[in-house]
């Protein structure tokens, strides 16, 4: 007999030592079980209607991530011009707007363009994300990095990369940036 524990209670296996095999597979799959990430109704059909869009917008759209994710000015720069164009095709695309957001607080933040010009526009473009849709949590993360590294508002930046995570769990860049300010604040 083997027992475990699980969550706040504990797990009893009863199995012959010949199917040590078996018990093992099956404990992996009960802790894979309980370590999966856990999305409510609302994140799985957001999940779902991102995974069916298709088509022009998309395409611009994950070129637009892709250079973003590059991190470099000129890439920065292509990506901007990516994310316009999705919204081109689509001026409804929630995700494009918050993208143009991410790009413009990087050239900002680089020195790659004024701050005082750029992160306008960038709030602008969070704004009409979340505008667009409130569940976005991409959104929520860009507004939080304009008001931490250009409005100094740490709490209100922390309040949106909080809203950020909550909408979109799965987003890294959400669990980067309010794990930076909450570094900066001494609370992680």
């Amino acid at each position: 007999m083997l027992k475990m524990a699980r969550g706040f209670g504990c797990e009893q296996y009863h199995r012959k030592s010949s199917d040590i095999f078996a018990l093992q597979d099956e404990l992996a799959w009960e802790i894979s079980e309980k370590l999966r990430l856990r999305l409510s109704g609302e994140q799985k059909e957001r999940l779902t209607n991102d995974l069916r869009r298709t088509g022009k917008p998309t395409s611009f759209y994950l070129k637009g991530r892709y250079a973003w994710g590059r991190r470099a000015i000129e890439d920065l720069k292509k990506g901007v011009e990516y994310f316009r164009q999705a919204i081109a095709e689509d001026p409804n695309y929630s995700l494009a707007h918050a993208g143009i957001a991410d790009c413009l607080v990087l050239l900002g933040l680089f020195g790659a363009e004024n701050p005082r010009e750029i992160m306008p526009q960038a709030k602008a473009a969070a704004m009409k994300a979340i505008k667009l849709d409130a569940s976005l949590g991409e959104a929520y993360a860009s507004l939080g990095q304009i008001k931490l590294i250009y409005d100094w508002d740490w709490k209100a930046a922390k309040a949106d990369f909080q809203q950020a995570v909550r909408l979109n769990p799965t987003y890294p860049t959400a669990h980067q940036w309010h794990g930076e300010v909450s570094d900066v604040d001494g609370v992680i």
